[in-house]
């Protein structure tokens, strides 16, 4: 009975040496874990951003929010993280489009109507897409980064620039062109439609309190051939 007291406070002792060692790691683990954490995502309401646009903007693009484009930009800032870096845009861009190749890859729709167009130019469904990265002051609200954001939207460039140094912006996209098939003047006639989708998101550095706000945008064209 003696021996097997000893070898129990035996055992015993070596347990806890065992579990005091694995706690004394676990600070160390924990720290290196939590340095590499993903910042939290919190949704924000994209409708707020459309409330907030132009009205030259939304009578000339159709937009709405879209659940699937919201889950992708979600995804991308998980992945590739916010800091106040001014890259946050084009690599949140970058991820989005490699989480869903289904994603345009233009970040403009090209400017058609000149005469050297051909009809091929026009007569498919061609679309952009574009995310727009905001770093707000600390105590800036959702509301506030709405507007500032339909800001950029409005004066984002949207379509090719051309020889003239001439920017397009949502408002200045064409609603209709003509491209000539041949030499003799004979062209088809397309009119525009355009459509987009939005979605919007914030991240809140959990030291400093700076919210970083985020928009990312599609934009559809969609041609009709009217006559010839």
């Amino acid at each position: 009975m003696k021996l097997n007291k000893v070898l129990a406070l035996a055992l015993s002792g070596v347990m806890a040496v065992s579990m005091l060692a694995g706690c004394s790691g676990n600070p160390g683990n924990g720290g290196q874990e939590g340095e590499g954490e993903t910042p939290i995502v919190e949704s924000g309401a994209a409708a707020s951003v459309i409330a907030a646009l132009d009205g030259d903007t939304t009578a000339k693009v159709d937009f709405s929010s879209s659940n699937s484009l919201q889950t992708t930009l979600e995804t991308a800032i998980r992945y590739v993280g916010l800091d106040s870096s001014s890259n946050n845009a084009g690599a949140i861009l970058a991820a989005m489009k490699k989480i869903d190749t289904n994603l345009p890859v233009d970040r403009y729709l090209p400017y058609v109507g000149l005469s050297t167009d051909t009809e091929n130019t026009d007569k498919v469904a061609q679309s952009m897409m574009n995310v727009i990265a905001l770093d707000t002051y600390i105590g800036a609200d959702e509301a506030y980064a709405a507007r500032q954001l339909a800001a950029m939207v409005d004066g984002q460039e949207v379509s090719y620039v051309n020889a003239s140094s001439h920017t397009y912006t949502c408002a200045d996209l064409l609603d209709n062109s003509r491209t000539y098939d041949d030499g003799e003047n004979n062209g088809y006639w397309y009119d525009f439609d355009y459509s987009g989708d939005m979605a919007f998101a914030s991240v809140t550095d959990a030291v400093t309190g700076q919210v970083t706000y985020v928009v990312a945008y599609t934009v559809t064209r969609t041609p009709t051939k009217t006559n010839k």
